[in-house]
Formats: C-alpha cells, sequence, structure tokens
C-alpha cells in the first residue's frame, strides 16, 4: 500500500529553500580567514567557486547543491562578489569532473565536522520527534523540526523523501503513544460500554450516532433531549480529564475523525484506536452538547422575550384607535371644565354637557384598564410562558457545574436558591433569596407587596445568566464555546446523489474519501494552496500586492429540510439561514471564510486577517459600517494592521480628544463632550497587552474575546480600557479622512 504523502509540493520545496532577502544572503557568503585560505588552495577558478558554494551550503543549510537541487542564484552572485570571480563558473564545476565534486564534499565532511545520515541517526530523529508528533500531525512543523535537529547535530540533510520517510514514521509512532495514553487510563467496562455505543440495527441507528444528533428545533422538549445525551455521557464516567492527557490538536483531530466515520468504519480499527477516538469524540461531545444546551437556553429566552414584545406590540396596535378615541374625549372635558372655571361655571354640569355622567365615569374604568402596564411593558406578559421554561430549567441547572466570578456571586445564589426550591418543589421564594442582581427594570415586576414573585424571579435569574455568561462573569465547567458546522460541500448535492451523476464513483467510495480527507483543516490547508498559486500568477499583481483586503457577510437562506439548522438574522430577515463572513485579498482572492450566524461582522474581522493560512501579509484591511467597532479599531492598531471602515453617517460620530473642545473651534461640533481619560489605559495597560499577546500567539481567537468584550462592558474595565483606545484610534482615522476628503481625495468612510 502506498505511503499516504504528508507534505505538499509547496512545502516539500519550501523546506529547502532558501531566504531572499540581502541580510540573509550576504551573511550566508560570509567567509571566515580559514575558509578563505580552504578555498584559495584550490587552483581553478570553477573549482574555487564550487567549493565555496558547498561550503556556504553545508555550513548554513546542511547538505550540499546539485543537479536536482541548484544553488540560489541570488546566493552565487554574493558568492562571486566575495571571491572576485565570474558568476557563471557553477555550471562549469557542476558537469566537471565527478570526482573533483566527491574530493571536495570528503575534505569539507572532516573539515566542518558533518556526519553522514544513517540508520542510526533516522532512530534518533524519530525519538526526538515523537513528542512534537504527539502534539501535532502536521507534517510540515515536523520537517521543520527535524530540519533544525540535524543543523544541531551537524548531520546532513538527507533527499527530502527520506525527511518526509523519517516524519511519517515519527507520525505514526506519534499516533502510537496518543492512542496508549487514552487506553490506560479506561478500565474493561469502560471499554465495554465504549463499544456498545457502536451497536446497531436494522430499525435503528447506533447510540453514538443519537448521541451527536444536532439539537434540531428551539422548544423545550430538544433541550431536554440534549440533557439526557449530556447524562448519557456522564453516565459512562469516563476518567476525569482524560482529555487533558494528550495534546488539543490530537484530541480535535481524533475527534473530527471519528464524526466523520461510520459506527461500521468504527468497528474495523483495532481496539486501542478504537476507543481512544471514541473517548475524543465522547469528550468533545460533552462540551459541544454544554455549549448548545446554553446556546437553546439563550435562543428561548430571545424568542420568548420576542412574542412577548409582538404580543404587546399587537395589544397596543388593536386599542390604538380606542386610545385616541378616549384622549379626544379628555381633551373635550379638560377644555369644557377650563371655560367653566373661567365664567364660573357648574364643572359637573360642564362635564355633563359632554358625556352624561354614567357614562363619564365607565369611560374612566376603560381609560384605567387600557393603562395598565402590562398593556405597554412586555414583561408582564412573559410569565405566560413559564410552563416552557419550567420545562427544562430544573433538569439544566442540575447538569451545568457553574463557575463564578465576585461580580456574579449574587446571581450564583439566586441560582443556588431556585435549584433548592426545585428540589424541594417549594412554591414560595424566600424572603432571604438575594436581590442584588435583580436590574432596575425588573424590580417592578420581581419585588410585589405579597412578596417575591416566583415565576418573575426565575425568569429574571435566567435572564440574567445568560448575560452572564456571555460576559464570562459565569461560566460552565466543561464548556467551550466551540460550534461547528458541517458546510455544504461545492453544490449541496449529498454524496447518494453525487455517485448517481458521476459514472464510477459509488456512494461508498466516496464516504471512504470523505471520511479520510474531508475535513476543516483539509479544506483551509487547500484554500491556502489556490490562493499562493494564485498570487505567484504574474496577472494577479495586476490588481494589487495581496497586503490589503476588505471582508463582508453573505447570507443564505436555509432549505426547508435544514430550516431547524438555521437561525434567524433580523438583519437579512425572518427567514433562518446561515451568514458567511469572506475576507478577499486586493488580488481577488478569498483567502478565509467562517460561519457566523447571529453574531455581528465586526466579531470575526481579525480571525480572517490573523489566521488563514496562505503566504499573504495583509496591513491593510477595509470593511462596510457593519464591520467596525472601537474594540476592532484598538486591537487592529495594537496588532498592527491599518483599518479603514465605510462608516455609515459619519456626520453624527463624535472625535474624542484630551482636553476641552474649544481648544479647536474650527471642529468644535464633531468632538465629544466627554473627554478621553487616559488614566483608565494605563491602569489596564498590562492587561491589554496580555489580551493583544494571547490574540496574536493563538491561546485565544480574536472573535471569543471580542464577544465576550462586547457584552458588557460597564462591568470590565478591560473592555473600557479598550473601548478608549479604539475611540483614540478612530478619531484619528477620521481627521485623516476629512483631510482627505478636503483634497479631493476619496477616502475610507462614507
Amino acid at each position: 500500500m502506498a505511503r499516504r504523502p504528508i507534505l505538499s509540493l509547496s512545502e516539500r520545496k519550501s523546506l529547502l529553500a532558501l531566504p531572499d532577502d540581502e541580510l540573509t544572503l550576504t551573511r550566508m557568503a560570509y567567509f571566515s580567514e580559514h575558509d578563505l585560505a580552504l578555498i584559495s588552495a584550490h587552483r581553478k577558478p570553477a573549482s574555487r567557486f564550487g567549493f565555496a558554494v558547498l561550503l556556504c551550503y553545508l555550513k548554513n543549510v546542511g547538505f550540499a547543491p546539485d543537479k536536482k537541487i541548484p544553488p540560489s542564484d541570488a546566493l552565487l552572485k554574493h558568492i562571486a562578489s566575495r571571491l572576485k570571480l565570474a558568476g557563471d563558473l557553477w555550471p562549469a564545476y557542476l558537469y566537471g569532473r565527478d570526482t573533483t565534486r566527491r574530493e571536495h564534499l570528503t575534505e569539507l565532511y572532516r573539515y566542518l565536522g558533518v556526519k553522514a545520515f544513517t540508520g542510526k541517526i533516522q532512530q534518533d530523529c524519530i525519538t526526538h520527534l515523537l513528542s512534537m508528533a504527539t502534539r501535532t500531525d502536521k507534517g510540515i512543523l515536523l520537517a521543520e523540526e527535524l530540519l533544525v535537529y540535524l543543523r544541531q547535530n551537524n548531520v546532513l540533510i538527507p533527499a527530502i523523501d527520506v525527511v518526509e520517510r523519517t516524519c511519517a514514521e515519527a507520525m505514526a509512532g506519534g499516533d502510537k503513544i496518543v492512542f496508549q495514553t487514552l487506553n490506560t487510563p479506561l478500565t474493561p467496562a469502560h471499554r465495554d460500554a465504549l463499544d456498545r455505543l457502536l451497536e446497531s440495527s436494522d430499525n435503528q441507528s447506533s447510540r453514538l450516532i443519537w448521541l451527536l444528533q444536532p439539537p434540531g428545533k428551539i422548544n423545550g422538549k430538544n433541550v431536554l433531549q440534549h440533557l439526557d445525551r449530556l447524562s448519557s455521557i456522564e453516565f459512562l464516567a469516563l476518567p476525569e480529564g482524560i482529555d487533558r492527557t494528550i495534546h488539543q490538536n490530537r484530541l480535535l483531530k481524533l475527534t473530527r475523525e471519528g464524526r466523520k466515520m461510520s459506527s461500521r468504519d468504527l468497528t474495523r480499527f483495532s481496539a486501542a484506536r478504537r476507543h481512544a477516538i471514541l473517548v475524543c469524540v465522547l469528550e468533545e461531545a460533552r462540551a459541544t452538547l454544554t455549549d448548545e444546551v446554553i446556546e437553546l437556553h439563550e435562543r428561548m429566552l430571545n424568542s420568548l422575550f420576542s412574542k412577548a414584545e409582538r404580543t404587546q406590540a399587537e395589544r397596543l396596535q388593536q386599542t390604538g384607535k380606542l386610545i385616541q378615541s378616549k384622549l379626544r374625549q379628555y381633551i373635550d372635558v379638560g377644555l369644557a371644565l377650563s371655560e367653566a372655571r373661567d365664567s364660573s361655571g357648574d364643572p359637573w354640569l360642564a362635564i355633563e354637557n359632554i358625556l352624561p355622567w354614567p357614562e363619564f365615569v365607565a369611560s374612566l374604568e376603560e381609560t384605567r384598564h387600557l393603562a395598565r402596564k402590562n398593556n405597554f411593558d412586555p414583561l408582564h406578559i412573559i410569565t405566560k410562558k413559564y410552563s416552557i421554561l419550567r420545562k427544562y430549567a430544573p433538569r439544566m441547572l442540575s447538569a451545568l457545574l457553574l463557575v463564578v466570578t465576585p461580580a456574579a456571586q449574587p446571581l450564583a445564589d439566586a441560582l443556588a436558591v431556585i435549584k433548592d426550591m426545585y428540589r424541594k418543589q417549594s412554591r414560595k421564594v424566600p424572603a432571604t433569596a438575594p436581590l442584588e442582581f435583580v436590574p432596575e427594570s425588573w424590580r417592578k415586576v420581581v419585588i410585589t407587596p405579597a412578596g417575591i414573585d416566583r415565576q418573575y424571579y426565575e425568569f429574571c435569574a435566567l435572564s440574567e445568566l445568560k448575560g452572564a455568561l456571555r460576559s464570562g462573569d459565569i461560566w460552565v465547567k466543561g464548556s467551550r464555546r466551540y460550534i461547528t458546522t458541517i458546510l455544504a460541500d461545492g453544490i449541496n448535492l449529498g454524496l447518494t446523489k453525487m455517485a448517481e451523476a458521476c459514472p464510477g464513483s459509488t456512494k461508498s467510495s466516496l464516504e471512504n474519501i470523505q471520511a479520510w480527507y474531508i475535513r476543516d483543516e483539509t479544506y483551509s490547508a487547500a484554500l491556502a494552496e489556490l490562493v499562493n498559486a494564485q498570487g505567484k500568477r504574474p496577472l494577479a499583481a495586476f490588481w494589487g500586492d495581496g497586503t490589503t483586503s476588505s471582508s463582508d457577510g453573505q447570507n443564505f437562506r436555509t432549505s426547508s429540510s435544514g430550516r431547524y439548522a438555521g437561525q434567524v438574522n433580523p438583519k437579512y430577515g425572518q427567514e433562518p439561514g446561515r451568514q458567511f463572513y469572506t475576507h478577499i485579498s486586493d488580488q481577488y482572492s478569498s483567502f478565509y471564510t467562517c460561519i457566523i450566524s447571529r453574531v455581528g461582522d465586526s466579531t470575526h474581522v481579525l480571525d480572517g486577517l490573523l489566521y488563514h493560512e496562505s503566504d499573504l501579509e495583509i496591513r491593510e484591511h477595509y470593511t462596510d459600517t457593519a464591520g467596525f467597532t472601537d474594540h476592532v479599531f484598538a486591537l487592529m492598531h495594537l496588532l498592527g494592521f491599518a483599518f479603514c471602515p465605510r462608516i455609515r453617517d459619519l456626520h453624527d460620530k463624535k472625535l474624542f480628544i484630551k482636553g476641552k473642545a474649544d481648544q479647536y473651534p474650527a471642529l468644535q461640533s464633531l468632538i465629544s463632550t466627554t473627554s478621553l481619560n487616559l488614566k483608565e489605559i494605563e491602569i489596564h495597560w498590562p492587561e491589554v497587552l496580555r489580551l493583544v499577546t494571547s490574540i496574536k500567539q493563538g491561546t485565544v481567537t480574536a472573535s471569543l474575546m471580542l464577544k465576550k468584550l462586547a457584552s458588557y462592558p460597564k462591568q470590565n474595565g478591560l473592555a473600557k480600557a479598550l473601548r478608549k483606545i479604539g475611540r483614540i484610534e478612530r478619531t484619528l482615522f477620521m481627521l485623516d479622512w476629512f483631510r482627505c476628503t478636503a483634497s479631493a481625495d476619496t477616502g475610507g468612510a462614507e
């Protein structure tokens, strides 16, 4: 069976490629006095030149150029200039006597202390790479580490095929170590339970497939089903922390592999590999289920509040004519009373001249009914849907292990009280229940003369829990805001219909290809290859140099069969769909795409600039008005990108300065009355630097941090400091745009 390549063609070329910057080439072409003496010992110019080239490569790169791997033309010019020789002597040396070249190599091996790459050294290399192979399966990273190891130990770099084969063996060894690490803590009972997950019948799919089902429609029943799945995984009682015994990269890779394969395919693997994959799938499923339960809860609350607002709006619309009639009636009554007062007339008679007294009393009662709070505030009708919340809330609070910050402790105490009420089946909220977390808008319905209203108390606590989870004041143990979506491949035809449409293809063969090769990282790698290839075409340079990009979102409606997988984004109407956010370079290559659904565009602007895998070096980025916030302005500057959003209603945006607006009379109308407080930036500057470093190194994604920073900025000093930095950057951008506009230059805003 042919070995699967672990390096792409471009990666193979890049491994042994020399840098092309002048400084590096000058350093490589430097020869010491001893080097020059050794070179001068050879008589012919071609011999001296060839010897110097071999010396330069062996000393700096670790291999000798030959007919298959020619030396860099730029380096040859530097060497020729250094030795004061002609730059075209290399072909004469290369195609001269082979004996001369072999003698030169032997002399240089002895002079530099270079060792040949032997079988024993290869085993040492594999042993050295095993540690890295347990952390990553990216062939290029292993190959780069191998070359570093060989150079450090003065070992001649072998042919690229040998390098790839060595890395492949290390990767296979890493797989075995990972499988063994995951299997060691498992008991026979664990292994039997894992195997039972794969059992299926003609009428029923396997238990594993049920565990990996998506949440479906937003309702209490589906929340309960997801909680059942979470309970089933907990019932397996896998060893605590088993997912942390291997590197996260490996965990995610095995998870993706297991999710792609059918239960039948998994049963064909060796027991060690099968159990390792199932452990990874279940641990990832536990986190995903937890996240999806939280997501369902958020969407459920959003749906309930939206329905309450619509009901309130419909009521108001239905009573609009009656309210207008009552207003006109009381205007008439008021005018009659005013006229009676001025003329010292009888006020009661004045009223009865407008309408009889019994009708006036009845009108007052009707008006009092219209003025009820529940006609104008949706909070007063939200409890009509209490039964929906009550259906799943007890189990959800029992299943989620909440970890709180001091700022959210009152809310956590309230949730503990609610859990205790569920457990004891109490009907009344204790008088000692915490109320500090209740916002002002809720107090009028939560706190009543008769005490604390239970339904409103629960609604308020669970609504505040949603906000606290988003802001990071509360998080759930085992949760990871990680939601992967299977992209509709190509034309979304499906494997069955694709097999029917393609002669010579079967559904089984396509499933095999999909299981082994169609993954998020392979899509990313393939996209990077396409972008890099397009960027090398001469035509691409006519459009741009690949340093500028723009991004925007696109919404695609889901089909009727997939409507529950989609989400409603009010910006695009009430039809469910999926929103894709795409980054495009100035060479018109789409180098990054992600699914954002209900999240704002600005959250994902930085992800595309930081986490694309192509060779593009983006320095300047453009977005529409949806792609900018003050937080994005700040992070763009701190991460080294020039940010040029098209800002809608620019005339309404304010400039922020340190000092008073009267210092700049021409701009006084545009300057905010709130001056900049740089003290907050100074206080939180270490945290800002820590955040930027974490984002740049990939410890956390930019989109995740932007979501959290935008959640509850009033409670977060870091968010406020970052917003002030963003306001400074936005002010500078706006001033630059004003300057460009004044000089008839089209700027980056509208």
